[in-house]
């Protein structure tokens, strides 16, 4: 038995090969089949060298990983430092600044500050001056 024919799907791909043709107007140039030719000789002065060649060496590769690593580390905040030693009690000196622990006390309606032994009298807004046991 034969195979039945289909001439529309034989004429629809001759007309895709029409059009995938290149156009009229365009060149073609000539296919020519030449012999294999050997290289043409290196220049003088080349001889026995590698002319173009190379040189195949196998290493063994050694992969190199750098890490860094960071750790937060807690650093001892140094102790505070110590105020400047206060200079010695002279009595009559006017001084702008208590020493701690003082206590006030007035005495014969005139305020005193008794502080570590030493007596002051406040002579201005911020100054004190020096006194001896009232």
């Amino acid at each position: 038995m034969k195979a039945p024919r289909l001439p529309a799907v034989n004429a629809a791909m001759c007309a895709l090969l029409v059009l995938a043709a290149a156009p009229a107007g365009a060149q073609h140039a000539p296919v020519t089949s030449r012999p294999w030719l050997p290289p043409p000789p290196p220049p003088q002065g080349m001889q026995g060298g590698f002319n173009g060649g190379f040189i195949l060496v196998e290493r063994e590769y050694v992969p190199v990983v750098e890490r860094e690593v960071v750790r937060e580390v807690t650093v001892a905040q140094p102790p505070a430092a110590a105020p400047p030693p206060r200079k010695p009690y002279v009595i009559g000196r006017n001084y702008s600044s208590l020493p701690g622990g003082c206590m006030k006390i007035i005495e014969d309606g005139a305020q005193y500050y008794y502080c570590s032994g030493e007596w002051y009298r406040q002579v201005g807004a911020a100054q004190y001056k020096a006194v001896p046991r009232p």
